[in-house]
């Protein structure tokens, strides 16, 4: 057989065996598997990558959305306490989080969470939406304002943002 070039050679090889493939390589198939909608074999390749290395923060970041849209909550918020734990700049992370604790009742802990979310992270325009509906559940019209302003200037496709930020307007008397 013919070798194309030096660096095609692992690519010529045949697959790796579950048992030879690294934690990288097992989160990466587990990614492979929910995008193909097979959560079970994702959660398999996800064990198995924590038995190689148990705080590899990815593992337990999927494993915590996995969860989080299963609609098992606790389990979700203890997998993503975990990736935080070894990744804390984890926008992602802090997201599902705060979305889990909010769905356990506990408020003020999502909240919080949602304050390590970076302006410049894809999650940025959410956090600001639902500070936005903490603010106006807690009375705070002006402050949900501008909140749900900060929502819209994240993201100016947010139909919720701009349609809370308009009723808010609307009830304010203020254009």
């Amino acid at each position: 057989r013919k070798q194309y070039t030096p660096f095609t050679r692992p690519l010529e090889s045949p697959r790796k065996t579950v048992d030879e493939m690294s934690a990288e390589e097992l989160v990466l198939g587990a990614e492979s598997r929910l995008k193909e909608l097979d959560a079970p074999g994702a959660s398999a390749l996800l064990n198995r990558a924590l038995e190689r290395d148990a705080g590899y923060s990815r593992a337990h970041l999927l494993r915590g959305t996995q969860a989080f849209a299963a609609g098992r909550h606790e389990e979700a918020a203890a997998s993503l306490e975990k990736a935080i734990a070894r990744d804390p700049y984890g926008d992602e992370a802090y997201y599902y989080l705060a979305m889990a604790q909010f769905a356990l009742g506990r408020q003020v802990e999502g909240e919080r969470n949602l304050y390590y979310i970076w302006p410049h992270s894809a999650y940025y325009g959410v956090r600001e939406f639902h500070l936005g509906r903490l603010r106006l559940l807690a009375g705070d019209r002006a402050g949900s304002v501008d909140r749900f302003r900060g929502a819209v200037t994240a993201n100016g496709n947010d139909l919720r943002a701009r349609l809370a930020l308009a009723l808010v307007l609307r009830e304010s008397g203020r254009p």
